[in-house]
């Protein structure tokens, strides 16, 4: 069981690491749309309920979702559609997106380069891979700036695609964000970039 295996990796940590118990968080809002039914990741919404875990552990002012703009962008097919016996017994899942306000840039690079839309506009696009809005997809880095704090924190997100939707909320308690996709990333060692990069 997943929340056991947490319990047991976080009472295994020092006391000075900072604990999510994102788990529980998420079963609080098991009747609501926090996964989709043709695809393995969580919803937009699943993600925004982690990230309010974080920020009460953290002691942070999570943003609200009607503070953000809210954007349905249709009909979405998943990653699970295509691997199961008979997919047309799924429901179509829809594409779900609160997209974070303010002076906020999103860079493909550590540093300043060519901006990216935190969160694409696909909603013109086919129903198939619509989860790749969030986040350019699988970048293996990217950094997002919010103009607005610019006395905020430094934050250093290591994900797979789970945090593709979870990131962006970030930009409402952090400086600069930076998201390593730790299976496409090779540059700096953890250790280092948190050293260079001020986390």
């Amino acid at each position: 069981p997943q929340d056991e295996m947490l319990d047991y990796m976080h009472n295994q940590m020092s006391d000075n690491v900072l604990k999510v118990d994102t788990v529980r968080s998420l079963q609080a809002h098991n009747r609501e749309y926090i996964y989709y039914r043709t695809d393995h990741h969580w919803s937009a919404l699943g993600a925004y309920y982690a990230y309010q875990a974080l920020c009460e552990a953290a002691g942070m002012e999570p943003v609200a979702l009607e503070d953000m703009e809210y954007k349905n962008q249709g009909e979405m097919i998943g990653s699970i559609y295509g691997k199961v016996p008979y997919p047309k017994r799924l429901k179509k899942d829809e594409l779900e997106c609160w997209i974070p306000q303010g002076n906020i840039t999103m860079y493909r690079s550590e540093t300043t380069f060519s901006e990216f839309p935190m969160i694409r506009d696909v909603s013109n696009e086919k129903s198939e891979g619509k989860y790749c809005a969030f986040l350019a997809a699988d970048a293996p880095i990217v950094h997002i700036v919010n103009d607005d704090i610019p006395d905020g924190p430094n934050c250093l997100v290591v994900k797979d695609s789970f945090g593709n939707c979870y990131v962006p909320y970030l930009s409402q308690n952090y400086h600069n964000v930076y998201a390593i996709d730790y299976r496409k990333y090779w540059k700096y060692s953890m250790a280092d970039f948190a050293r260079k990069f001020n986390i």
